[in-house]
């Protein structure tokens, strides 16, 4: 779920037109750059940020679909195309997203057997899966977070996995809150000369 958070939340954040914030506040009601209360980043700063970046970014996306033993477990519902090595058969995995609903559609030369694991995150209240429309069974079996469909699949099965997105109010730093809405972290615009806090 720290990965979640870091692929919805820190790398969208990091990479906006203003670019990479250069300095950080620290517990106060009010900063400025160059107070005691204020770390300011190093000259290179921005350089080992996005060296950082890149190589997150790839492992994220290594890990969002993996392979298991007899198939594939989604663990991040990140869109994009991953290709699985399941037993002797590749699957290729598309996944989409509109609101709360997530697709994976399955692609693979030939029938075959396999288990398909899907991540439940602690921030979903209720998940409801369908495969090809239809109410899938998979919810009776939620263990460790995962729902699990062991089926035969056909090229072109398309998998749906709609996760109730809760509202949270959450303990911060430093007696802090912040609101999230499943893994999205929610932010309030201050207008220039508006004091942060």
């Amino acid at each position: 779920e720290a990965v979640e958070r870091i692929a919805l939340n820190a790398l969208p954040a990091c990479i906006r037109e203003d670019g990479i914030v250069g300095f950080q506040y620290v517990n106060t009601v009010s900063a400025e750059v160059g107070e005691s209360n204020c770390f300011r980043q190093e000259a290179d700063h921005d350089a080992r940020a996005l060296i950082r970046l890149a190589r997150g970014c790839a492992a994220i996306v290594s890990g969002a679909v993996m392979a298991c033993e007899n198939g594939l477990t989604v663990n991040l519902y990140l869109p994009g195309k991953y290709a699985v090595l399941v037993g002797d058969s590749l699957m290729i995995v598309t996944i989409t997203q509109q609101n709360s609903a997530y697709s994976i559609q399955v692609h693979c030369k030939q029938e075959s057997r396999a288990l398909v694991q899907l991540r439940v995150p602690s921030w979903a209240k209720h998940a409801e899966i369908t495969v090809n429309g239809m109410e899938s069974d998979a919810g009776t079996d939620c263990r460790d977070g995962m729902l699990k469909i062991d089926r035969v699949w056909h090229d072109g099965d398309v998998i749906t996995v709609t996760l109730e997105k809760s509202l949270r109010v959450l303990d911060g730093h430093h007696q802090g809150k912040y609101v999230m809405q499943g893994p999205v972290l929610m932010e309030m615009e201050c207008k220039p000369g508006t004091p942060w806090a």
